[in-house]
């Protein structure tokens, strides 16, 4: 039962989360400087900048791990880290 109602609910909230408002859309160039400040005031690396990831970072295919939270580096060895 709990997988069922798991199932119901992940499927509302993809649903939910697809909804597409092409009216609603930013160009980053008009608000990459503002979230730049921001990522920093919220405690964002100094070093890292707000940029367009392009197509190679932006694209991810999920493993047998299947989660997208996971890289499978440590936290020092991600893209950006200086370590």
């Amino acid at each position: 039962m709990e997988e069922f109602i798991g199932g119901l609910w992940h499927r509302f909230i993809t649903r939910a989360a697809t909804r597409s408002y092409p009216q609603a859309a930013v160009r980053l160039e008009s608000i990459e400087r503002t979230a730049g400040i921001l990522f920093r005031a919220l405690g964002g690396d100094p070093g890292l900048r707000v940029a367009p990831a392009g197509w190679r970072g932006a694209i991810r295919v999920l493993g047998i791990v299947g989660s997208p939270g996971w890289s499978g580096a440590s936290p020092s060895r991600r893209r950006g880290h200086p370590e």
